[in-house]
């Protein structure tokens, strides 16, 4: 069985359409707590789907988290995985 760091990775084999979908349903705080600690790959898969407004915005707000405790990361990553398996 997968452990959720490794779900949450699974976001790479998503078609850019997929995560425009997923986008349009979590809010940038949200967004922002799921990406910490996340790889730079899991990272530039958002990223490349948001304008260039939203993606500087969005990654003020990761600054803005600064240290977030791991149950939180992991809570917002499971509520990004609960929203995107509602859009399937």
């Amino acid at each position: 069985m997968k452990d959720q760091t490794e779900e949450f990775n699974d976001v790479l084999l998503l078609d850019d359409c997929k995560i425009k979908e997923l986008l349009k349903e979590i809010d940038s705080p949200l967004l922002a707590k799921a990406l910490i600690g996340t790889g730079s790959e899991v990272q530039e898969k958002f990223f490349h789907n948001l304008r260039s407004l939203d993606v500087a915005m969005l990654k003020e707000d990761m600054e803005f988290l600064g240290s977030v405790p791991l149950e939180e990361v992991l809570l917002a990553r499971k509520k990004v995985l609960e929203i995107l398996r509602t859009l399937n």
